[in-house]
């Protein structure tokens, strides 16, 4: 509470921003004091404000920029997934101006590894927030076609297979603007879907021989997942012989030897049918004899 004899060193100003929003400054006891909200958010932090504690979290991720024109570095993934794709800086201005070698010596020089990925793969690109660009794109650096992009910013991979040598373009008007480099192997589903299994399987397998020789049966797909069958692992299996779900028996062994993949993510049997809830009656009927005990009458 402010005393009466304070008043003189109080002093409240209207200060409009460049982002065209007008905030007010405290001077008070020859301090400044400015809006949190508006600071943490030119800093690319996420504010939040618990009214039930009349509570203020201030949250910041990393925010990554390049050591050459210092400008934000983007970041690449799969719309599946959590795991970042590397990326090559290419001829970019910003503080300054760098030109680099064309993307196919860049990427040599790196020792880039093209990334396996599924065909019509959703692409999504992430700029540490109040950093955004105005204008993003991925083309094809061979062909100079532009991937086909969405309403909420993401894009889609070709789908013929191949290996593709992708452009990602950003430009922040007035400010500069960056290109980076990176290499996709599109590649048929059946074949990343069994390298996923495999890698999943990696952790109950002790040799890698033993791993390359998993036998993987391709039963169907229900609901956008395809279903397969693999040798059942039988630290997996639970207590019960039998797992009924909506009248529909399947025997234990189902828990470890049936896998789904949806748009590049694995799910386990029974993720299928709690998290992705796939039609039960078509995933009974495409499952081995051996898997299926008994169906609702």
């Amino acid at each position: 509470m402010l005393m009466e004899q304070d008043y003189d060193f109080f002093e409240q100003t209207a200060v409009k921003c460049p982002d065209g929003q007008e905030y007010s400054t405290l001077m008070y006891n020859g301090h400044v004091y400015v809006p949190i909200r508006y600071v943490a958010e030119n800093m690319s932090a996420n504010v939040e404000y618990e009214n039930a504690t009349q509570t203020v979290t201030i949250q910041q991720t990393n925010v990554k920029f390049d050591d050459e024109v210092m400008a934000p570095i983007p970041t690449v993934m799969f719309g599946s997934d959590t795991e970042e794709i590397p990326t090559v800086q290419g001829s970019s201005c910003w503080q300054v101006c760098i030109n680099t070698a064309l993307p196919d010596q860049l990427l040599k020089v790196h020792r880039y590894k093209a990334v396996g990925a599924y065909p019509n793969a959703k692409l999504v690109v992430k700029y540490p927030k109040a950093l955004e660009p105005q204008n993003i794109w991925i083309s094809d650096y061979k062909s100079k076609q532009r991937l086909t992009s969405e309403v909420d910013g993401s894009f889609h991979l070709p789908e013929e297979p191949g290996v593709y040598t992708l452009e990602l373009g950003s430009n922040w008007n007035g400010v500069g603007d960056t290109l980076y480099y990176f290499q996709v192997e599109v590649k048929d589903n059946r074949e990343l879907d069994e390298a996923k299994i495999r890698e999943f399987r990696r952790y109950h397998i002790a040799t890698e021989s033993e791993l390359e020789q998993i036998p993987i049966r391709y039963l169907g797909e229900v609901d956008g997942a395809r279903v397969y069958e693999v040798p059942p692992v039988a630290s997996n299996v639970i207590g019960s012989p039998f797992y009924n779900y909506n009248g529909y028996v399947f025997a234990d062994k189902s828990f470890s030897s049936i896998i789904g993949i949806k748009e590049g993510r694995l799910y386990t049997f029974v993720a299928l049918l709690n998290i992705e809830k796939v039609n039960v009656k078509k995933l009974y009927d495409l499952m081995p004899i051996e898997l299926k005990v008994k169906k609702p009458q």
